[in-house]
């Protein structure tokens, strides 16, 4: 082929001209068996990917781990057959580089080489990840946020129908949260969150979820077998509530309320349970703060209070 014969007739020069780029330069022929054969590689890519001095002529078969090979096979294999540029991210324990793969199609609109460059992305690649956490996470206490727990619903749903279990919804908060800010000012306060944040999760499994949703508002979704395995948990919370908090010489007790409801018993899906969550926490509050309260034992009661859904609910 014409585009090998010129590579072999200034192998030495392309060397050069390409010794000093940063991105990785591969450029492989597409031979009729089906298989890509290395025909020019610079000397980033042959350090990054430790391709030995012989590597021209050969197959990604004959160079790389199975795993691997198949991994680009498949790659190189698409831009081939498709003549379409991609290109595809990969992670090098930290290190990510972003391939782009073009073929290289001859006038009879047959794809002969393709050629594969890689640059480092890696600040961008840890910038949008950056982003995409503080998109799902809040900012102060590092937990997940509202727009996670909203974007989370659908899926504890199929996977609390597919493994026949229930989810306990806890919804909770401070009972004295204004009284702290007011009293030690916005940087206690802030302490304050994250702290209670760290005790709340101490109190839950690995697996359930917590969010904060909103100033010392939290709501958590724990898998369980049956309803007293949720009256368990917030046992737990109210219990370790009950250790004083420190923060530096500002010293004080604080409470807080929770609302529990069970889904799929209290709602047909999770959206209107962690609602009737919040229901029985603002039953909780109403009767003093500092317990639990069910939303069950809300219904057909006069205690009950009525079902409003807040501007800010989920």
């Amino acid at each position: 082929m014409l585009l090998n014969q010129f590579i072999q007739d200034n192998r030495d020069m392309l060397k050069m001209l390409f010794s000093n780029i940063p991105d990785l330069l591969v450029l492989m022929e597409y031979g009729g068996d089906g298989k890509f054969r290395y025909i020019l590689v610079n000397a980033s890519a042959m350090k990054a990917a430790s391709l030995p001095p012989d590597v021209y002529g050969k197959t990604m078969d004959e160079v790389l781990e199975p795993q691997r090979a198949e991994l680009l096979n498949a790659y190189y294999r698409e831009a081939a057959t498709t003549k379409q540029v991609i290109s595809y991210v990969e992670d090098f324990n930290g290190v990510y580089g972003e391939t782009v793969l073009s073929p290289i199609v001859d006038d009879r609109g047959r794809c002969t080489h393709v050629l594969a460059i890689t640059r480092d992305i890696t600040s961008r690649e840890l910038h949008q990840r950056q982003l995409a956490h503080l998109a799902y996470h809040d900012p102060l206490t590092g937990l997940a946020n509202r727009r996670h727990l909203l974007d989370s619903l659908i899926t504890l749903e199929a996977g609390a129908k597919e493994r026949s279990c229930l989810l306990a919804v806890f919804y909770m908060d401070c009972d004295i949260f204004k009284s702290i800010n007011d009293a030690f000012g916005h940087g206690i306060g802030d302490d304050f969150l994250v702290a209670l944040s760290r005790r709340l999760k101490n109190c839950l499994r690995q697996a359930d979820i917590l969010c904060r949703i909103g100033g010392d508002e939290f709501v958590a979704i724990s898998a369980v077998e049956h309803e007293d395995q949720a009256i368990r948990i917030s046992e737990r919370v109210l219990q370790s509530m009950r250790r004083p908090w420190t923060f530096g010489d500002a010293s004080f007790e604080a409470s807080i309320s929770v609302g529990i409801a069970m889904y799929p018993t209290d709602g047909p899906d999770l959206e209107r349970v962690i609602q009737r969550a919040d229901t029985a926490l603002q039953a909780a509050k109403n009767t003093g703060g500092g317990r639990y309260v069910m939303y069950r034992q809300l219904r057909n009661t006069a205690a009950s209070v009525p079902e409003t859904r807040r501007t800010d609910d989920v």
